[in-house]
């Protein structure tokens, strides 16, 4: 993976903007949603970064190398395009229903919300076809309708003074199980297992766990008191098993608020300065747990009537485990918070030219994980590629046909180990290698546009030369490549 950065990147087709002049940073590993409404450039933008489209202006960098003028080949990534994603063998009805039913909801209520949905969208005379009968747009309707039943989003915006506004949203969404993790075809496994039930590891997991290793153990012929990994002839081994789908799964839902101020002084002209909080939930991830997990997850319940139990089995006469299925489960959560600054500034000179300067930041306040119900919770913040604090800070200046462009990115310095293994051990490492450096990336570019159609541009990236921390991390808190020059030319052929 690598880092994404659009510099001024714009598409016009002729005196019309499709894209406006755009800057965006998107960090190795960070997931970054676009929004906005129709016609706003979300798809040129995406089309624009992949090389779909050839840019008006701007600049692309795939980590650090300019990828502008660049073939979609040769850029190391690739775009994966809007689909229906409805279930070719179900019909309408069926398709906009499927949510709904692996919740749980009701028959009466599903049919009751599907109508309802159906009647808002003119789907209602469509209900009995299959997708293959449907138009594209039908198909698209289909799409919205099944998304429509259990998700909703409020948003709010009070501004009670020109110069000030406040905003804020609340919202939920949800996915449901896509083909692959419902109807995947049993295939094989295999897996070296450890027992939670083995006398060493009773005492590891819930309450539960001691009374239903006793349970499961004696049910299958076994001796709980001789229960152990020395007297099983299995234990060194790999253990058969299967990989298939879970036709029960539940869609996952998430839940997700935002509460910000914009400031619009007006003594002070073209400043804009936003921040927003925001919070997101996770519940019902989908996860497909390890067949060890599994077990585990099976005698942690407060009984062994559960999906997990069911997917285990167990040596009759002995106990051990013989065979094991592995599937997606709904076992899953996260959830992440924190704040985001956004500032802007232009000004206008006259003479001189002018300036727009922006500022963009981040506070990650949690990022959490639980991998699978029971387990510890995974404190993901401020580990590599995760800072606590982020700031981009960046500077254009235009006059007449030249435009130079300075961008600088700094990320706290991260955790160089995991937090389980220098807890209560103050003297795991020296503290001077605690943290991987901060990464301070400066970056400068110039541009000279000779006429409408070609232009000159060089620049240089990461100019004060910094190298990534040592450790076993390669690229933290910086690509290895260190400072790099570039050059070329941009020239816009007329395609009439």
């Amino acid at each position: 993976m690598a880092t994404v950065t659009v510099r001024g990147l714009s598409k016009r087709f002729g005196a019309s903007f499709a894209l406006h002049p755009t800057d965006l940073e998107i960090a190795d590993g960070e997931f970054v949603v676009i929004v906005g409404p129709s016609g706003c450039g979300k798809s040129t933008l995406l089309r624009l970064i992949a090389g779909l489209e050839e840019p008006s202006g701007g600049q692309v960098l795939i980590g650090d190398r300019d990828v502008t003028d660049a073939a979609p080949a040769d850029r190391g990534l690739a775009m994966v395009f809007q689909s229906y994603a409805l279930y070719p063998h179900l019909s309408v009805a069926e398709n906009i229903a499927f949510p709904l039913k692996v919740a749980r909801i009701s028959k009466a209520e599903v049919q009751s919300r599907v109508a309802a949905v159906a009647e808002a969208l003119d789907l209602t005379a469509l209900l009995a076809r299959r997708p293959a009968a449907l138009s594209g747009g039908q198909r698209q309707r289909v799409s919205i309708a099944r998304g429509s039943t259990r998700t909703y989003q409020f948003n709010g915006i009070w501004a009670p003074v020109d110069d000030i506004s406040f905003r804020g949203s609340y919202g939920q969404s949800v996915r449901a199980p896509n083909i692959a993790e419902v109807f995947r075809p049993r295939t094989g496994d295999s897996s070296f297992l450890s027992d939670p039930c083995y006398l060493g590891t009773r005492g590891d997991g819930t309450q539960y766990r001691e009374a239903n290793c006793q349970a499961l153990i004696t049910a299958a012929g076994g001796n709980p008191a001789t229960f152990n990994s020395a007297n099983n002839s299995n234990a060194n081994i790999n253990i058969p098993g299967a990989r298939q789908g879970n036709p029960d799964l539940k869609a996952e839902t998430a839940r997700t608020w935002t509460a910000g101020v914009v400031l619009r002084p007006g003594f002070v002209p073209r400043l804009q300065i936003a921040v927003d909080w925001y919070d997101i939930r996770l519940k019902n991830a989908i996860n497909t747990a390890s067949a060890s997990d599994i077990a585990a997850l099976c005698v942690d319940q407060p009984t062994t009537d559960n999906p997990f139990c069911a997917t285990i089995q167990r040596q009759a006469g002995t106990g051990y485990i013989s065979s094991y299925v592995v599937q997606p489960e709904n076992v899953a959560a996260f959830r992440t918070s924190g704040l985001e600054l956004n500032a802007s500034y232009q000004i206008e000179t006259g003479k001189l030219g002018s300036f727009d300067v922006r500022l963009i930041g981040g506070y990650l306040h949690r990022l959490e994980q639980i991998p699978t119900i029971g387990a510890d919770v995974d404190n993901n913040r401020d580990l590599p590629f995760r800072p606590k604090y982020n700031l981009t800070f960046s500077p254009t200046w235009s006059l007449a046909n030249l435009t130079v462009n300075y961008n600088l990115r700094w990320q706290n310095g991260v955790r160089r180990f995991d937090r389980a293994a220098t807890a209560d051990n103050a003297s795991y490492v020296d503290p001077r290698y605690f943290r991987f450096k901060a990464l301070w990336q400066h970056d400068v570019r110039f541009q000279y546009e000779v006429a409408k159609d070609f232009a000159f541009y060089a620049g240089v990236n990461n100019f004060t030369n910094q190298k990534p921390d040592i450790g076993f991390e390669t690229n933290v808190p910086i690509s290895p490549v260190g400072r790099f020059f570039y050059a070329g030319a941009r020239v816009t052929l007329d395609r009439r």
